[in-house]
């Protein structure tokens, strides 16, 4: 897009201000599928990436966790079944515990730095987090869960929700991953371009204030709608800078920074080089 390499030039200001705002926001909207359709490449690709692992510990590993599996049922928000305590770890990350007597639940968390723990009406998790290394402990209800069962197969689990009930084998996981698939790229490219277009439109409005204050201290006969048009166009070159960033997989946090520079730069340039200074008017002398 022509435009594009045009609003990293400050003097094409002057013919980018004399452009309809409705035109200018066309290419916005233009703009931000273009980035969102980038960017959702390599999302996409990553999540791709993951799902033959899925499957591939689904298969390893479904087996091995049903194995010993009591069953369990859940019925309006209360845990019917197992009425005995249980137990089980995943090497030294993770244990599961089922645990229907609650004065026993809390004393027992001092035990376990990665746990979830399944008592008569609450699912409680505690877990570590990995910048700190301090515990978090959260608690979920089971008010809301009106008939739930888990039955032990081979090689998975049989679940039964309500009436509706399916077993979640690697089978069952190869399946659903290979429809899922089909909607990753789809639905990370609306998302992104729903909030693409949220930040861009806020951006574009608070700062017309600062706008509008580049205007009168430059003295520059401009509209308000030439100034927004000017807004539009001065996001591209630090948002083209965010994307190749975000592609080539550079981080650091002070970019905002940086890229809040390189837009007031644009601003301030394409302001001064697009508005006119008002002629001050010649005095009329009338000669005798």
């Amino acid at each position: 897009m022509l435009a594009v390499l045009e609003s990293f030039n400050p003097k094409f200001y002057k013919e980018i201000a004399k452009k309809k705002f409705s035109r200018s926001l066309g290419f916005l909207v233009v703009f931000i599928v273009i980035i969102s359709a980038i960017i959702s490449f390599k999302y996409s690709a990553a999540i791709k990436k993951v799902l033959p692992q899925i499957i591939s510990w689904a298969q390893n590993n479904l087996g091995s966790i049903s194995e010993d599996l009591p069953e369990i049922e859940i019925r309006d928000g209360i845990l019917t079944l197992p009425q005995t305590f249980y137990s089980k770890e995943w090497g030294q990350d993770f244990s599961f515990v089922i645990e229907p007597q609650r004065e026993k639940v809390f004393p027992m968390l001092e035990g376990y730095s990665n746990v979830l723990i399944l008592t008569d009406t609450k699912l409680i998790m505690k877990y570590s987090k990995p910048d700190t290394g301090q515990s978090e402990i959260k608690m979920y209800e089971l008010a809301e869960i009106k008939h739930l069962n888990l039955v032990p197969i081979q090689d998975g689990v049989k679940v039964s929700i309500q009436e509706d009930s399916f077993n979640i084998t690697p089978l069952f996981v190869e399946k659903l991953i290979s429809r899922f698939s089909w909607f990753i790229y789809p639905v990370i490219f609306f998302w992104l371009m729903f909030m693409y277009s949220l930040n861009k439109v806020i951006q574009l409005f608070f700062f017309s204030l600062l706008s509008l204050i580049f205007k009168n201290s430059l003295n520059r006969q401009l509209s308000y709608k030439q100034l927004l048009t000017i807004g539009i166009y001065a996001m591209v070159p630090p948002t083209v800078l965010a994307v190749i960033m975000e592609l080539l997989g550079i981080n650091f946090t002070a970019f905002w920074i940086v890229y809040l520079g390189i837009y007031v730069f644009y601003l301030f340039s394409g302001i001064k080089a697009a508005g006119q200074t008002p002629q001050k008017e010649t005095p009329h002398v009338e000669i005798p």
